[in-house]
C-alpha cells in the first residue's frame, strides 16, 4: 500500500503545476495498470472442470445422503458459560453511550435487575453481593 501511495504522489507531482492538476494524464496510470491486470488475469486463469457421476453410483450417494442414518445424531442442549469479559462488553454495547459513560457498571446492573424480574438464574460471578463479601474478607474492596 505504501508503494501505491508513493507512486500516486510521484504521478500527482508530475502532472500538477501551480495547484492545477491534469486529471486526464493522472488517471491514465491507474487505468493502464487495471488493463495490465485484466490481461494477466485473462491469460493465466484456468477454469476448473468437474466431472459428475452418473448412473447407479450417483443414485446411491443421493439415497445415502437422504437416509436418516446419514443425519447428525440429536444431542441434548448443553449451555456453555460465556467468558465474563465478552458478556460485559456485549451488555455495555446495548446501553446508550451517554448513559454508559456516566456509569460504566450500568449495563450489568440493568441486566441483573432484568434477570431478577424474570426469575432467571444468575451466575454467582455476577452476584454483586457475593463478590463484594468475598473481596471484603480478603481486604481487597
Amino acid at each position: 500500500m505504501l508503494v501505491g501511495f508513493w507512486a500516486a504522489g510521484l504521478i500527482d507531482d508530475r502532472y500538477s503545476v501551480g495547484g492545477a492538476h491534469d486529471w486526464k494524464s493522472i488517471w491514465l496510470y491507474p487505468a493502464a495498470f487495471a488493463a495490465v491486470v485484466l490481461v494477466l488475469f485473462a491469460a493465466t486463469f484456468r477454469n476448473e472442470t468437474v466431472a459428475y457421476r452418473s448412473g447407479a453410483g450417483a443414485r446411491h450417494m443421493i439415497e445415502h445422503a437422504r437416509s436418516p442414518a446419514a443425519q447428525s445424531p440429536m444431542r441434548d442442549f448443553r449451555p456453555r458459560p460465556m467468558r465474563l469479559s465478552i458478556l460485559t462488553a456485549a451488555l455495555q454495547e446495548l446501553t446508550p453511550r451517554n448513559r454508559r459513560d456516566a456509569d460504566p457498571d450500568l449495563a450489568i446492573e440493568e441486566w441483573l435487575e432484568f434477570a431478577r424480574s424474570c426469575a432467571a438464574p444468575i451466575s454467582s460471578s455476577l452476584r454483586p453481593c457475593t463478590r463484594r463479601k468475598a473481596m471484603c474478607r480478603r481486604g481487597t474492596a
